[in-house]
């Protein structure tokens, strides 16, 4: 084993005790890319035919000579060299062979230049809003229920901004009547044609009768789920007419800013396993140096990389791992993984937190890497 010491001294890399604790001084506008890809993880480009390039001409506006719709046909990318080919011949309206060679050298040569060197004053702020590095309890019932306390006043606040809920021990004096509740799970069975949901806030426990579609959500209740319901009051009873859950909605706010975020996970450095062409692929597409202008665009936008959990595959975290690892030392498995990391451009920060594989404490919440990691 080798001494402990630090291995990770990159920067911009921010190790997270667990993503729910990190904030961005802005957030991302979501990107979306979906791309067809062949077993080795190269762009998959449709084969087109002449004629097929001559209609995408015509309904611009073009006319095409047979020579260069064959010469389309058999570029790399048909597709970005016909948008080439339209941008540059604005006013003349038949396209020959010259035109289409210069728009192929224009795709090919292209390249995304990166700002390698972006004022500090514009880059987003990181802060760690908190971290656990010591257990804050001892593991008595009564940590157990404060536990479950907490968790149901947290969410049923969410879901109190869709429903009025009453409290169990209340419902009496609504016998009849329309009324909303909002408890933890404490068991779900069925009863011939419907299910039984118990449900339990601070006050009581309740059943809800579910049927038809809700006796299909009440099948795919967990224990401990906390719900919301809403139904008519029968004696002792809830026909449920709606189960909602806590849902978060999605309000549409934009920043002003424009910026991407990437989210990964199990990299598990340091296995058999770990794909490293893969990686370097990945890699090649966060530094802007694919050969499609289209994600090199993407990537250009990329200002955090967020890798959630098993940064390294660990030691000892499962019989006979060893016989799995390509590196068997905990702490050469993040020398590693930071020579990986640090590849990445400068531009983009990089934020780790740990996973079970990762040197840290299994039980929840995990604290972040030890500092003779970072």
């Amino acid at each position: 084993m080798k001494g402990q010491q630090p291995v990770m001294r990159i920067p911009r890399i921010t190790i997270a005790p667990t993503m729910a604790n990190v904030e961005t001084k802005s957030f991302m506008n979501s990107i979306t890319l979906a791309l067809s890809m062949n077993e080795g993880g190269q762009r998959v480009v449709k084969n087109i035919d002449p004629v097929t390039v001559a209609k995408k001409f015509l309904v611009r506006g073009f006319n095409i000579s047979p020579a260069a719709a064959q010469l389309i046909c058999s570029s790399q990318d048909p597709e970005a060299v016909i948008e080439e080919v339209c941008r540059k011949s604005k006013g003349n309206f038949i396209i020959g062979e010259e035109d289409v060679l210069n728009a192929i050298n224009s795709v090919s040569s292209r390249r995304i230049e990166v700002k390698r060197h972006e004022p500090e004053e514009n880059r987003h702020r990181i802060r760690v809003l908190k971290e656990v590095r010591s257990s804050m309890v001892e593991g008595k019932v009564e940590d157990f229920v404060a536990y479950f306390n907490s968790r149901l006043e947290k969410i049923s606040r969410i879901l109190r901004n869709r429903i009025q809920p009453t409290q169990i021990k209340n419902l009496g004096r609504f016998r009849g009547e329309t009324v909303s509740v909002v408890g933890i799970v404490s068991n779900v069975f069925e009863r011939s044609d419907h299910y039984v949901i118990e449900l339990e806030d601070q006050t009581g426990t309740v059943n809800c009768i579910a049927n038809g579609k809700n006796a299909e959500i009440a099948r795919e209740l967990l224990g401990d789920e906390v719900i919301g319901v809403t139904g008519t009051l029968r004696g002792n009873s809830i026909l449920a007419e709606r189960i909602l859950f806590p849902d978060v909605p999605v309000n549409g706010e934009r920043k002003e800013i424009d910026f991407g975020i990437v989210f990964i996970s199990d990299t598990h450095f340091g296995s058999k396993d770990f794909l490293a062409e893969n990686w370097k692929k990945f890699v090649q597409w966060l530094n802007c140096e694919s050969d499609d202008e289209r994600l090199n665009e993407i990537a250009e936008k990329v200002k955090y990389l967020i890798l959630a959990g098993d940064v390294v595959d660990g030691v000892g975290v499962y019989p006979e791992q060893e016989k799995e690892l390509a590196i068997i030392d905990i702490y050469e498995q993040y020398e590693f993984a930071a020579e990986n990391l640090d590849g990445i451009r400068k531009e983009i920060d990089i934020i780790v937190a740990p996973g079970n594989h990762d040197a840290v404490r299994q039980a929840e919440p995990q604290p972040p890497l030890p500092k003779e990691f970072e």
